[in-house]
């Protein structure tokens, strides 16, 4: 059985920004908005991510659609999984691709970046010389 092909397609953004304060809480929540729509060997997810702040001066809605393709057992079972709550690698690359697109919309906003960004830190160095 092969993978299924998976395809995001983005249908609304909107952002708006109303000022920033230095202290700006951004609550970032995602969701699958409807079961799974299956028809013979594809399946539409439709989802949406949205950021918030308090106090509130931004708000960025984006809203899609994950369309998966593949074998009509795959796409069933896929669909029940969803179905029943459990995350799959459907809601999993949905929400990675609605996260890119939200820090997109973000930066060209001009706002500081919403999801916390660590710092890579350089590998320990070892005192041991061959």
């Amino acid at each position: 059985m092969s993978q299924p092909a998976i395809q995001i397609r983005i249908t609304y953004i909107h952002g708006e920004v109303n000022g920033v304060a230095p202290n700006m809480n951004v609550a970032v929540n995602f969701q699958l908005n409807n079961a799974p729509a299956v028809r013979d060997n594809v399946m539409e997810v439709p989802f949406s991510i949205s950021a918030s702040s308090v106090p509130p001066l931004l708000s960025i809605t984006i809203k899609g659609t994950a369309i998966v393709q593949g074998d009509p057992k795959a796409i069933n079972s896929l669909a029940n999984e969803l179905r029943s709550g459990k995350p799959n690698q459907v809601q999993a690359l949905a929400m990675q691709y609605a996260m890119l697109e939200l820090a997109l919309i973000s930066r060209e906003l001009g706002l500081p970046p919403i999801l916390p960004v660590q710092a890579s830190q350089p590998p320990p160095q070892s005192n041991n010389i061959l």
